[in-house]
């Protein structure tokens, strides 16, 4: 529990749940809005609307009271945050959003933002905003409202997105500098019951790469099986957060 950061994506489901105010104030730096009420908000909801598409699952889902859309994606493998996956999860974002009848242009606005540990494009920028454009006319705008951001967690700069950045990475809520997400951490923390709900989901992701071990060795051979099974774990473990070693 000491070593989980905001980071992390364990912590960051627990951390998000129901936390309306904190998403609000997030939301407002990297955006640089002060005027974003959140209406509806929910962690690691899956969305599917076919049963042979892949679904997503959003690490956060927020709707504001103008109906924009905000899905805040935390990831620690850059990997994890190509513009293809983008792509997907703002498609899965509109089938969700439009229902039968309804006119195109009552989609909402779309705001992807990925925040990753490592700086994405290697620039040293703090926010990087990708913007559509027409070819040879730059004078012209090609507006679909679908806004993305790559947030660069590596970006230490004098500023509120610098200070959200350094309490993203830092796992002493002691160490926060806003207010908002150092109260929020140090709930998390320090409270008994908050505690043992996030030792229960360890144990459970832990269980489930257990389970998943020994299926496959029951089906292709014990030793594959106890591969498996250490490979499935020590997954786990790091996407809670845990260092390699």
């Amino acid at each position: 529990m000491k070593k989980f950061r905001p980071i992390d994506d364990t912590f960051m489901r627990i951390l998000f749940r129901k936390n309306t105010s904190l998403v609000q104030r997030i939301l407002n730096i990297i955006l640089e809005k002060k005027d974003i009420e959140i209406e509806r908000l929910d962690t690691q909801l899956d969305l599917i609307k076919s049963h042979d598409s892949k679904s997503i699952r959003p690490d956060v889902l927020a709707i504001d009271q103008n109906k924009n859309y905000y899905d805040i994606e935390i990831q620690r493998d850059s990997k994890e945050a190509s513009s293809k996956r983008c792509r997907y999860y703002t498609s899965i974002l509109d089938v969700e959003f439009m229902k039968p009848g309804m006119d195109y242009e009552k989609l909402p606005k779309i705001y992807m933002i990925f925040i990753t540990e490592k700086d994405y494009y290697q620039k040293g920028r703090g926010i990087y905003k990708i913007q559509k454009g027409i070819e040879n006319h730059p004078d012209l705008k090609y507006e679909d409202e679908v806004y993305i951001l790559y947030i660069n967690g590596q970006y230490t700069g004098e500023d509120e997105l610098g200070y959200l950045m350094h309490d993203f990475n830092c796992s002493d809520y002691r160490d926060m500098i806003l207010e908002e997400m150092r109260e929020s951490v140090k709930k998390l923390k320090t409270n008994e019951s908050e505690v043992e709900n996030m030792c229960q989901i360890m144990e459970e992701l832990v269980e489930n790469g257990r389970l998943q071990g020994l299926n496959e060795g029951i089906l292709q051979g014990n030793l594959k099986g106890k591969l498996e099974k250490s490979i499935s774990t020590a997954h786990n473990l790091y996407e809670m957060g845990l260092g390699l070693d």
